[in-house]
């Protein structure tokens, strides 16, 4: 069996091979055809062999990193599961505008998905998304948040770091925080551009452009090119539970000064009834 190898580049090599696992190197020039096995000896040498140290190119002539691939347009690697090519496979590729990008065609199934595992390919393992910095965007290429979803996110159970070691300058709300609920316009509303089910139809909730005047610390600007305004919803929880404990003190105060009234009330219907009395006994 014979196969085509277009080479990119003549790998050097530096040393002689002497680890026992290490097959053999075969020299392959550009244009010329090679066995199969010469090949595949080539790809186990690079990867099994500590004594390579030259780079590989696949469609790169100079190549600028041990393995370096370029599809002219295409993806830049393939990686398919099964023997049909058209079924389920990964791809690794960049954009003319220099952008990177991995896909995954789930050919025949509703889904695709993304696993990590251990050595032994058995067990979850932790997930990481740019660990090194940089926004993760899920239905938009320009995120302006460490994660930013266009579109409506779901989930059972949302937990917020809330641990006083992780805070600093803690202070209680002193501003009067009924009057600024007060101030506030719960509004409906609908989207204009509807991305799922949970954006459709009618809406309730406040506007950003509305609260900055009230509130200014639970707005955010995005840093895009429309200066998009959000929310801090959870943040308008605690000035939430603040205009309740003021409202609360508010009935205490009516409270104890109702009985006080009441208590009076009742002294004054007794004395006007002992008056009465008084007043019926003298006509006797």
């Amino acid at each position: 069996m014979r196969a085509t190898l277009q080479v990119a580049t003549t790998v050097l090599l530096l040393a002689t091979p002497t680890w026992a696992a290490c097959p053999t190197f075969h020299l392959l020039e550009n244009e010329h055809t090679a066995y199969a096995n010469e090949v595949m000896d080539n790809f186990n040498y690079i990867l099994n062999c500590p004594n390579f140290t030259g780079d590989v190119g696949i469609g790169r002539a100079v190549p600028l990193y041990k393995l370096d691939i370029n599809a002219n347009g295409y993806a830049g690697m393939r990686v398919t599961t099964f023997s049909d090519p058209g079924y389920s496979s990964a791809f690794i590729a960049d954009n003319s505008d220099g952008t990177a990008y991995m896909a995954f065609a789930a050919i025949g199934s509703s889904y695709g998905k993304m696993q990590v595992t251990n050595a032994a390919g058995y067990g979850g393992l932790p997930l990481a998304l740019n660990p090194l910095g940089g926004n993760v965007g899920i239905g938009i290429t320009t995120p302006s948040y460490l994660l930013h979803v266009n579109g409506t996110g779901y989930a059972t159970s949302w937990q917020q770091s809330s641990d006083r070691r992780l805070k600093t300058e803690i202070k209680p709300i002193t501003f009067d925080a009924l009057a600024k609920v007060m101030a506030l316009t719960p509004v409906t509303f609908r989207w204009k551009v509807s991305k799922d089910d949970g954006m459709h139809g009618i809406q309730m909730g406040l506007v950003a452009q509305d609260v900055e005047k009230i509130l200014p610390t639970v707005v955010l600007t995005a840093h895009d090119a429309s200066k998009t305004k959000g929310l801090k919803y959870n943040e308008l929880t605690a000035v939430l539970i603040k205009a309740v404990q003021e409202q609360q003190a508010m009935i205490k105060k009516l409270t104890v000064s109702i009985h006080s009234l009441n208590k009076k009330n009742t002294d004054l219907e007794m004395r006007l009834k002992h008056v009465e009395q008084n007043q019926v006994a003298s006509m006797y």
